[in-house]
């Protein structure tokens, strides 16, 4: 089974294993309008943070410069998903001079709907189109296959799955054949777990080499 790596994400092998499909952390976001841009941005963060604190603890308060102003929203990231209730009883009523306007931004559920696995044991002199011949048809049974990515420089290929389970059903089926030599199923899990906005909102995968042990920089 892979080892363990940094914030939840992991590397579990198909078939006989005991690991559980890794879940999103519950963390929480929202997102604010009404507060004051006219302010310096620094003096904007700080406010909000100040006003929010009691609602739990933030990792990330990000207010976005649009043609140097103020962006009208700002986001606020909790580490725990409570914090978010705390934070829209706030909505609608006078805070710190402003009344705000406080939304709940939900953290997508995608550790088991959108997995992405590693294949690798395949002859690495076939074709890219025979090992993708292969590949979807190994996994046709367990949801869309959205992307196969072929990594000529190690060996391996990254298929990505959209379904329902679709984690599941692939671990289920472990391992399989491409002309003879076995191919290694390995989920790398990348649920999308912001806690920072200039990667939350717009998600990061992020795959370890094969063969190499397991890092992640960034975060």
């Amino acid at each position: 089974m892979g080892k363990s790596v940094k914030k939840g994400m992991k590397l579990l092998e198909g078939k006989g294993g005991d690991a559980a499909i890794p879940q999103r952390r519950k963390t929480g976001r929202i997102r604010i309008e009404g507060y004051d841009t006219g302010l310096a941005h620094d003096d904007a963060v700080r406010k909000l943070r100040k006003l929010f604190s009691t609602c739990g603890e933030m990792t990330d308060v990000y207010i976005g410069i649009i043609d140097d102003k103020l962006s009208p929203y700002a986001y606020i990231y909790f580490t725990r998903e409570d914090a978010v209730d705390k934070a829209l009883q706030r909505h609608g009523k006078h805070v710190g001079g402003w009344i705000l306007h406080v939304e709940a931004i939900p953290v997508p559920e995608c550790a088991s709907s959108c997995p992405c696995f590693m294949i690798k044991g395949y002859d690495t002199s076939l074709s890219n189109k025979a090992i993708k011949k292969a590949a979807r048809k190994h996994f046709s049974s367990c949801g869309t296959l959205t992307r196969i990515s072929i990594l000529r420089s190690t060996g391996a290929a990254l298929v990505f799955l959209l379904g329902e389970q679709a984690a599941e059903k692939a671990l289920e089926l472990g391992a399989f054949y491409i002309r003879g030599l076995e191919v290694v199923v390995k989920l790398v899990s990348t649920p999308i777990n912001p806690t920072f906005h200039n990667i939350g909102i717009r998600g990061r995968r992020w795959f370890p080499t094969p063969g190499k042990e397991a890092k992640m920089t960034a975060e």
